[in-house]
């Protein structure tokens, strides 16, 4: 009788001290509310309109939308986690398409220097570093090696507002190759959402440009318009 008490003042003290409401919309019910959690369909699949495989894994809904920010500009480790979860489920997608049982060198889109000072750390790097690790872990023929080797080439306006011509025309030439890679691996390049494509683009021709096999590119999200909602 004394054990149920206690463990009742326990747990009424614990609910104090950590919250336990969704991280995305603040529900009560857990950290990651059922309705939010069907937002987040995992269903990786290659998606269309371009030249080189890409592929992704969730639409880009709000609670999606929430979920990047959070992990990206807050630094949220569960979100952070849901992200590096479908980045891996994309990748290993792609893999299965080429038929690889190679190294395979993943090269992130790198970030902005004033991203990187508000932030503290370069979101999409960090994340790489982790894909490559949970992705050896799996025991797969494959094997996974973060490079970063790409830099930010001139200065890139806001994208949010510009269409898609006035996206490719601010990102031509963003990009180049600023570390000799001393490998002949092909290359994913790894990006948390994919919009109309012009940062992928521009990065698979700074690869190509020094000669670098590109496999694809992976993403955790897609606009809906890209991927086909569930």
């Amino acid at each position: 009788m004394l054990n149920k008490y206690l463990a009742s003042i326990f747990m009424g003290l614990e609910s104090l001290v950590f919250d336990s409401s969704c991280i995305i919309c603040g529900d009560r019910e857990s950290e990651f509310c059922v309705r939010c959690r069907q937002d987040w369909q995992s269903s990786p699949q290659r998606i269309s309109g371009e030249s080189f495989p890409v592929y992704s894994s969730i639409a880009y809904s709000e609670t999606a939308k929430a979920i990047v920010l959070s992990a990206k500009e807050n630094g949220v480790k569960f979100s952070r986690s849901l992200v590096v979860s479908e980045l891996c489920a994309a990748i290993k997608a792609l893999v299965r398409e080429s038929k690889l049982t190679t190294e395979i060198d993943l090269v992130p889109i790198p970030s902005s220097r004033q991203a990187r000072a508000r932030r503290g750390f370069d979101f999409i790097s960090q994340i790489t570093n982790i894909l490559a690790k949970n992705l050896n872990e799996d025991g797969k023929p494959s094997r996974f090696f973060a490079r970063p080797i790409l830099s930010i080439n001139k200065r890139v306006v806001d994208q949010s507002g510009l269409s898609e011509p006035q996206r490719n025309d601010n990102l031509f030439g963003a990009f180049k190759v600023a570390k000799p890679l001393n490998s002949a691996a092909p290359i994913i390049i790894v990006d948390d959402v994919i919009t109309t494509g012009s940062t992928l683009r521009e990065a698979v021709r700074a690869l190509k440009e020094r000669n670098l096999t590109v496999l694809g590119a992976a993403t955790a999200c897609a606009t809906q318009r890209r991927l086909l909602i569930r």
